[in-house]
């Protein structure tokens, strides 16, 4: 791996580090560099209706996160494209299970997603415990 590589995969692993873990600094989000401005009119107002803002917000959680291996993938075919990553029919065997899974792990995780919001939500799993205790949770 040339130093470009390797630069790239350590500010890739901060970046994602500091997305998944939620410890943006406060100039990234002041910025509206956070999943939660980003997406702020599909979440809704967490006041009004708090149950359903917290189920989209872990779904959308779920399909961003998912798209990590692949955003991987893709800067580093780009950074290096001798390793074909960007070419699968050229590729050597661990650049092709790279690709597939990093095609595959979004790709089941909006189905899931989409099973989810179906039905107005009710089949979150969010929805699903709180219906254990018989009220409305919307």
């Amino acid at each position: 791996m040339e130093s470009s590589s390797l630069l790239f995969t350590a500010v890739f692993l901060f970046y994602a580090a500091m997305e998944v873990m939620g410890m943006m600094p406060q100039e990234i989000q002041s910025a509206g560099g956070t999943l939660s401005y980003m997406f702020a009119s599909f979440y809704g107002d967490q006041e009004l209706n708090f149950v359903k803002y917290h189920m989209k917000r872990t779904t959308v959680m779920w399909v961003v996160h998912s798209l990590l291996p692949l955003c991987y993938s893709v800067g580093l075919g780009l950074l290096e494209p001798e390793l074909h990553l960007l070419d699968p029919w050229n590729a050597d065997q661990p650049a092709l299970i790279v690709l597939v899974v990093s095609l595959a792990l979004p790709a089941c995780v909006a189905t899931v997603c989409f099973y989810w919001s179906t039905d107005n939500w009710s089949r979150h799993p969010l929805a699903v415990l709180l219906t254990q205790f018989n009220r409305p949770w919307m």
